[in-house]
C-alpha cells in the first residue's frame, strides 16, 4: 500500500477497510481459541487446554504455598474392544459423571481416547484419594447410566501426583501420575470398579 500521492479520503477508506478486516480476523481468532479449548467428541477441555492451565495452576500452587494434585484415570483397557461411537459414548458418560462428583473449582480434561485428567487445586494427596474413592463407589454403583454399564466391575486405572509432595515441576507429577496407569495398575488397587 503505498501512503503517498493519495487523497485524505483515500486513506481513511484504506484505514476503514484495513480496520474492518482485523476486527473480523480478531474476531475468527477468538472463535478458534474457544473451539480448541474442548474436546470435540468428550466436549471436555482439550490436551492443549491441560497443558496450559497445568502449568498455570502449578505456578499459582507454589506462589501461594498451596497444594496441587493430579488425577489421571485410564479406561482403555476397558474401552478397547468397544466400536468408536460407543467409546465415545462411554467417554463422554464417564466426564458428566466425574463432573458431578468434583468441586467447581476442579478442571476435568480429555487426554487424548481413553484418558481423562483431572487437576485438584489446593488439595493435597489424601484429598485426591478421597476423591478417587468416590469415583470408585459411583463407577461401581448399580444406577449407572446405560453408556457405563460396560465399566462396571471392570479395570478403571487411576493415578495421582501432588505437588510439592511428588515433584515441583509439571513432568514429574506427570510421570508419578502415569507410573501405575502405563503398568496397568492403578493407585487404588487392581480396580476401582468391583
Amino acid at each position: 500500500m503505498e501512503l503517498s500521492g493519495g487523497s485524505n479520503r483515500e486513506f481513511e477508506e484504506e484505514l476503514r477497510k484495513v480496520r474492518s478486516e482485523n476486527e473480523s480476523l480478531r474476531k475468527r481468532i477468538s472463535f478458534l481459541e474457544k473451539r480448541s479449548e474442548f474436546d470435540e467428541v468428550t466436549h471436555l477441555y482439550s490436551q492443549g487446554y491441560f497443558e496450559r492451565r497445568f502449568v498455570q495452576e502449578l505456578h499459582r500452587a507454589e506462589r501461594y504455598c498451596e497444594f496441587l494434585s493430579l488425577v489421571l484415570i485410564d479406561v482403555s483397557s476397558v474401552l478397547a474392544d468397544q466400536s468408536s461411537q460407543r467409546r465415545a459414548e462411554a467417554f463422554k458418560s464417564l466426564g458428566n459423571l466425574i463432573r458431578g462428583t468434583v468441586r467447581a473449582t476442579d478442571i476435568l480434561t480429555s487426554l487424548g481416547k481413553n484418558r481423562l485428567a483431572l487437576i485438584l487445586t489446593e488439595t493435597p494427596k489424601e484429598g485426591a484419594f478421597r476423591l478417587a474413592e468416590r469415583l470408585s463407589e459411583k463407577i461401581a454403583g448399580t444406577s449407572l447410566p446405560e453408556e457405563l454399564m460396560l465399566l462396571k466391575g471392570e479395570a478403571v486405572n487411576i493415578g495421582i501426583a501432588s505437588f510439592p509432595e511428588d515433584g515441583g515441576d509439571q513432568e514429574d507429577l506427570l510421570q508419578v501420575a502415569s507410573s501405575p496407569l502405563n503398568s496397568g495398575s492403578s493407585v487404588l488397587g487392581s480396580s476401582i470398579a468391583k
